[in-house]
């Protein structure tokens, strides 16, 4: 026996689906307007002319000049300074402290004398420096 099926009776929603409608239809939904798009080809077209109007200034790089004749003489005239012959002038400078001094003791010159001798022991002593300036401008060159 096949067991017997019974469908429950439907049932009616029409006053639910009433009062669900009554409340959709209360409800206000603002109307959206979208604002006419404004014309600004005016204000691009003054823009550009403006754009247009400014001066950019050409960059000029001057030539650079050529400086290698002055170098070269430079070169030659260091190369004079460093490559000079160093001469010893202190046998020299003894050979003349001895003739003032014989002169000294045969005349009266003795403040005159004193001054010579001055001076050349400043001689000495700048060719002394100079001396050294020049081995140390050898030594750097090396």
């Amino acid at each position: 026996k096949i067991p017997e099926i019974t469908i429950p009776e439907a049932k009616d929603y029409s006053e639910e689906i009433a009062k669900l409608d009554e409340k959709v239809s209360a409800i206000k939904i603002p109307e959206i307007t979208i604002p006419e798009a404004k014309d600004y080809s005016s204000e691009i077209s003054e823009l550009k002319e403006q754009i247009s109007a400014i001066k950019i200034p050409e960059i000029t790089i001057p030539e650079a000049k050529d400086y290698s004749e002055e170098i070269i003489k430079l070169d030659e005239k260091v190369s004079a300074i460093v490559n000079a012959e160093e001469k010893d002038y202190s046998e020299a400078l003894k050979k003349i402290e001895e003739m003032i001094e014989l002169i000294s003791n045969n005349h009266n010159y003795s403040e005159k004398i004193e001054d010579i001798k001055s001076n050349i022991k400043s001689l000495a002593s700048g060719y002394s420096i100079i001396k050294k300036e020049v081995t140390k401008l050898n030594g750097k060159q090396s």
